[in-house]
């Protein structure tokens, strides 16, 4: 997995991917919220490897 929801200083949630640190859509009130942001930002970077791959720059 390459993205976490973190919480922010105000309690939201926020989802950051591990290793560069940039924020995936707009910070949620509830972990479970996150956790399903979570989801759909790992679901999301999976197809965008995907599509990468099938236009021969795959990085996978």
């Amino acid at each position: 997995m390459h993205y976490t929801a973190e919480q922010t200083k105000d309690g939201r949630w926020q989802v950051v991917h591990t290793r560069s640190g940039m924020t995936y859509g707009q910070p949620v009130s509830s972990p479970d919220d996150a956790q399903k942001l979570v989801i759909e930002a790992e679901a999301a970077a999976n197809i965008r490897r995907l599509t990468e791959c099938r236009t021969g720059s795959c990085s996978i």
